[in-house]
């Protein structure tokens, strides 16, 4: 499941004016990949062992960015990490689109529960988010 490359959709980064100056150079100086910013980010931050940058970026337990295709993919390691999961990155499925397989029921649910609870919560309008 972990792979070379990440997915920009679940990213949290706070770069040092420093660090985000050589990457606005990085992003500038070469040409822009055909992934966009993913590719520009998987070129600066390369794994650790791998690439020349001087910038690393640190791999994080899957349970803070489950893919959601590893559910009917790798349900041995889904059935694993998904108890103590904190975020399910919906890649290709997206919840409030009808017609998802059995096989995400679970998770669809669960987001659900939570969509629902913020809802009530901060009054959120349903009908306006775009889907």
């Amino acid at each position: 499941m972990p792979a070379e490359n990440f997915n920009a959709g679940v990213l949290s980064i706070t770069p040092s004016l420093e660090t985000y100056a050589a990457l606005v150079n990085d992003a500038l100086g070469k040409p822009l990949p055909k992934d966009g910013e993913q590719g520009v980010l998987n070129r600066f931050y390369h794994v650790p062992g791998n690439g020349t940058s001087n910038y690393t970026r640190t791999v994080l337990d899957m349970k803070y960015n489950l893919n959601i295709e590893a559910c009917p993919t790798h349900r041995l390691k889904w059935d694993a990490i998904w108890p103590d999961a904190r975020v399910v990155h919906f890649t290709v499925f997206k919840p409030l689109k009808p017609g998802h397989p059995e096989w995400y029921e679970e998770p669809v649910q669960f987001w659900m529960q939570e969509w629902e609870e913020m809802n009530t919560v901060f009054g959120w309008d349903t009908q306006a988010i775009d889907t």
